[in-house]
């Protein structure tokens, strides 16, 4: 254990403390020599030489708050280990936290890039009307869909295709027929992406699937395929961030306990100590030294 000793001597020239001018009472160090080692009755007893008065004690002034350490460090990682004087800590938690927020802003944008980017290969690929002409034609062959509706088209094809279906008379199929899971939202809604490339009943809206066939599910179209991969990259883009925040908090709690933790080791690790020696000088008066002392282990 390394210990390290500041030491500051303050030497102060007072009145000689046996003068026989002055009372025992009228200087205070006078009074506290009388005090440990019996009257001088105007004289140095030899036994007072090099003598030190009883002041040692531990400043508990030099104390810091743990739960000040902590509060610190959870609000903005590494202040406590600051206010501890870890620094190497203190390093390491804000170096972490501003890594994690940077990890998190940069994937949030990565996945916001690729939603973009599989919308817009949706938007090229699927096609609403194929995927109600399909209904149109096989819908009264599934259980449940026997009486269901024909779903109105409009002919304008310089119209988006979104807007050609009637939408509301579509759901109503999709709901009736039975084996159906799902109906599908309006777009631009996030569930009507998620939707047409999730769920093998959107599969005969690809552009792609040219079978004429009431089968949807094992004949998965390519580009069916293909833009469920796009859409799990963007859920794996946005899970990375998403986890970095997760690990923000994290941080955010073990710095707090770490700093709570560090204040109690420097508490532990420094002591502060004073005391007076009581030394002859060459002309036989005894010179008081005021000593103090700060003891630091690490």
């Amino acid at each position: 254990m390394k210990i390290i000793y500041l030491l500051f001597v303050l030497t102060l020239l007072v009145p000689d403390v046996c003068s026989a001018s002055g009372g025992p009472g009228d200087d205070p160090l006078s009074f506290a020599v009388q005090l440990k080692y019996g009257s001088m009755n105007g004289e140095s007893p030899a036994n007072i030489d090099n003598a030190i008065l009883p002041l040692s004690g531990r400043n508990d002034d030099l104390k810091k708050s743990p739960f000040l350490a902590g509060i610190l460090s959870l609000i903005v990682p590494g202040a406590g280990d600051i206010y501890a004087e870890n620094y190497i800590m203190a390093a390491v938690f804000a170096t972490a936290e501003v890594a994690l927020w940077v990890t998190h802003f940069n994937y949030m944008a990565k996945g916001d890039n690729q939603t973009a980017l599989f919308e817009s290969f949706a938007d090229q690929h699927w096609n609403v009307v194929k995927y109600t002409d399909w209904l149109n034609k096989w819908g009264r062959e599934f259980p449940g869909g026997e009486d269901t509706e024909i779903i109105y088209v409009n002919p304008d094809e310089s119209l988006p295709p979104w807007e050609r279906v009637d939408w509301d008379a579509m759901n109503r199929v999709e709901d009736a027929i039975i084996e159906f899971s799902h109906r599908l939202p309006r777009r631009p809604d996030q569930q009507y992406y998620e939707q047409i490339g999730k769920y093998p009943q959107y599969n005969h809206g690809w552009d792609d699937q040219l079978t004429d066939t009431k089968e949807y599910f094992s004949n998965l179209s390519p580009r069916f395929l293909e833009y469920a991969g796009m859409r799990g990259d963007a859920n794996d883009l946005y899970a990375v961030g998403e986890t970095a925040v997760k690990l923000v908090i994290l941080n955010h709690i073990l710095a707090a306990a770490n700093a709570a933790w560090s204040v109690s080791r420097y508490n532990k690790s420094v002591k502060f100590f004073s005391r007076v020696d009581l030394r002859r000088g060459l002309d036989g008066r005894l010179v008081p030294h005021p000593t103090a002392s700060i003891r630091v282990r690490f």
